[in-house]
């Protein structure tokens, strides 16, 4: 588990992470999302150990990452926002240099580097120099220089930004096959559509704190449950409006035209209940939903 406790960290005199804690569970595919974007910037700056913390601490499985820098520099890759590759270096010579520094040598670096350009689909790149290379194949190349020593965990700012649909489509099997290996991932800038189909957690930032995490199941009904509900009587307002008003669980009831927007705080069985109820009462009820433009605004990036 990678565990943020009371993390602040402050940034020219700004408080960019305040009093943060998070808990994200091993194997997780965890994305980040939310209005807060520096925090959630500095969120992996501190957990990939680039950041110390004025205040707070980051565990590893229980163990600081500040204090025990080799052994969680060992277990992590990350993959930066602001990124920039040494040009006048061959894939291959740039890959020897980082596996170098977790002591990879001789064939098992070979081994490794074949492997990682297969994955990658660049294993006819192996010799080219990297100041040559295409802006999406050099995106790629960063991918691989965080997952060439096998990490348990990847850190990953914007890995899908300004990727053709090809080559977005290669980084998201390579991520899903990464996960379904055991490779926990931390995704801070992931779009709304590939969140709900990857993503396992997720934690809503907001003026550098938790709002809300969890497993993306319940953080997206929590998010639901919190939406307005729009709905359109046809007819039978007034008895509508009373039967809303007499429920407890139903809060801040507006009316324009024939359309009543309300807050609705219970579960799905409350929910069919007061249906039945509206509907009882003679109210002619043409559609009832959440407005889930409230859902992307705090999934938004």
């Amino acid at each position: 588990m990678l565990s943020f406790r009371n993390v602040t960290i402050k940034k020219d005199k700004q408080v960019i992470l305040d009093d943060f804690s998070l808990d994200i569970p091993s194997g997780a595919m965890l994305a980040l999302v939310g209005p807060d974007r520096q925090a959630r910037s500095m969120i992996l700056d501190a957990a990939s150990g680039h950041v110390v913390p004025d205040e707070g601490d980051v565990l590893l499985d229980g163990l600081s990452i500040y204090m025990n820098r080799e052994d969680c520099f060992d277990r992590a890759g990350y993959v930066p926002g602001l990124q920039g590759l040494p040009r006048q270096l061959r894939i291959a010579e740039y890959y020897e240099i980082l596996l170098s520094l977790y002591r990879i040598r001789g064939r098992n670096q070979r081994v490794r580097i074949d492997e990682i350009l297969d994955l990658l689909d660049l294993s006819e790149y192996r010799d080219a120099f990297i100041g040559d290379l295409a802006p999406d194949i050099q995106h790629l190349l960063w991918l691989g220089s965080a997952i060439l020593h096998e990490p348990d965990w990847l850190f990953l700012e914007h890995p899908f930004q300004s990727l053709e649909q090809s080559r977005r489509e290669q980084v998201i099997g390579i991520l899903l096959d990464l996960h379904e290996r055991g490779t926990s991932i931390v995704i801070n800038n992931m779009p709304v559509p590939d969140l709900m189909a990857m993503a396992t957690d997720v934690a809503a930032v907001r003026e550098g704190k938790v709002y809300i995490a969890g497993p993306l199941g319940e953080v997206y009904e929590e998010i639901l449950r919190q939406s307005p509900v729009k709905m359109k009587i046809l007819s039978n307002m007034d008895q509508a409006l009373a039967v809303l008003r007499k429920n407890d669980l139903v809060e801040r009831v507006t009316v324009k035209d024939n359309e009543v927007i309300f807050r609705f705080t219970g579960e799905e069985t409350e929910e069919a209940r007061l249906l039945s109820s509206l509907v009882d009462a003679g109210a002619l009820v043409q559609n009832y939903m959440r407005d889930r433009l409230r859902i992307n605004e705090m999934f938004g990036m």
